[in-house]
C-alpha cells in the first residue's frame, strides 16, 4: 500500500554500511543491532512532519523480516529444522494478537483494496468475530480486550482454547494466507523447530516453538503504550476492523514522525543489548523500561 509518510528506509546492511547513504530531504536516523553476533544495520529517512502510530507498521515489518531471516540462519547452522512450510496452516487456527498501531495499518490496508477483496476480508472478519462471541465463555471476554504484561500464562489458556474450537484465520483461504504479505508481527515472528508432521494434531504438543532474539511484536506494544499512555493492549485479529471502526480517535493522533521512530529505536536497541545472548534466557524487568 502506497501512502505518503515522511518515514522511509534508506538501506538495510548486514555489517557496518560502506557510506552512508543519500538521505535527500530526511534527516537520518540509524539502528544497530547484534543478532545472534550478526551486525544489522538499518538506514531510516524522516521527515519532521507529523506521523500516527501506523506509520511505524511498515518499519516495525522490515525489522521483523530481518531478524526473523538472521533467527532462521542461526538455527539451520546449529542442525535444525523449520517446521514452518508453504501451505500449512496449522498455526492459522490459533489467536492472533494485533498492537494498535497494527490494528489500524491492516484496516487501511483492507480499506485499499479492491472492492471484492475488500467485502470478502470484511465479511470474513465479521462471521468470524460473531462465532468467537457466540463460543467464547463470557469470563474470557475481558482477556480479549485488554492485556497486562503480566498476564501470558493466562493468554496461553486462551490462545490453546481458541485453537480448540478450530475456527480458521478470516485471512485463510484454501489453506493460504490470502494477506501474507500484510500478515501480523505474531505470525511473522511465529517459528516452529521440527520436523514437517510436528505441527499435525498428534504431535503438537512436542512443537519446539523459537524464541526470537528481539521481539518487535512487544516493541511495537510498548511504544504505543507509552505514546497513548495506555496498558499493554491486544487486539484479536478478526475483530482488527470493527475496533478500528469503533476506536476512530486513533488514527487522529499524531507526533512528530522523529520523535515516534527515534522512541522505537530505542526500545528495540535496548531490548537488543538486553537480549543478545546466542540462547537468551530469562532477562531482568529493567530490560522492559
Amino acid at each position: 500500500m502506497d501512502k505518503d509518510v515522511p518515514i522511509a528506509v534508506f538501506g538495510v546492511f548486514e555489517g557496518e554500511s560502506a557510506a552512508t547513504p543519500d538521505n535527500g530531504h530526511m534527516d537520518l536516523i540509524e539502528a544497530k543491532l547484534d543478532i545472534f553476533g550478526k551486525s544489522l544495520h538499518i538506514c531510516i529517512g524522516v521527515e519532521n512532519k507529523s506521523a500516527k502510530l501506523s506509520d511505524l507498521v511498515p518499519l516495525a515489518r522490515l525489522f521483523s523480516t530481518k531478524i526473523i531471516s538472521i533467527t532462521r540462519q542461526h538455527i539451520t547452522n546449529n542442525g535444525d529444522i523449520i517446521a514452518c512450510r508453504p501451505c500449512c496452516s496449522r498455526c492459522c487456527r490459533y489467536l492472533v494478537p494485533l498492537t494498535i498501531p497494527e490494528a489500524m495499518y491492516l484496516t487501511e490496508e483492507v480499506m485499499a483494496m479492491a472492492k471484492s477483496e475488500r467485502a470478502f476480508a470484511e465479511e470474513s472478519c465479521l462471521l468470524t468475530a460473531r462465532r468467537i462471541l457466540e463460543l467464547t465463555p463470557k469470563h474470557f471476554i475481558e482477556k480479549f480486550a485488554k492485556t497486562e504484561p503480566k498476564i501470558c500464562s493466562k493468554l496461553k489458556d486462551i490462545s490453546d482454547w481458541y485453537s480448540r474450537i478450530n475456527l480458521p484465520c478470516p485471512f485463510l483461504l484454501n489453506g493460504l494466507c490470502t494477506i501474507y504479505e500484510q500478515r501480523p508481527i505474531a505470525c511473522r515472528e511465529h517459528l516452529v523447530i521440527g520436523s514437517a508432521s510436528i505441527c499435525e494434531a498428534e504431535g503438537a504438543n512436542q512443537a519446539k516453538p523459537v524464541q526470537m532474539p528481539i521481539s518487535i511484536l512487544e516493541a511495537l506494544a510498548q511504544l504505543t503504550s507509552e505514546f497513548e499512555h495506555t496498558t499493554i493492549e491486544a487486539i484479536i485479529l478478526p475483530f482488527a476492523v470493527i475496533w478500528c471502526r469503533e476506536n476512530p480517535e486513533y488514527f487522529k493522533h499524531t507526533w512528530l514522525a522523529p520523535q515516534l521512530v527515534t522512541r522505537f529505536i530505542n526500545i528495540i536497541t535496548t531490548r537488543n543489548s538486553c537480549n543478545n545472548e546466542p540462547e537468551p534466557q530469562k532477562t531482568d524487568n529493567s530490560c522492559r523500561n
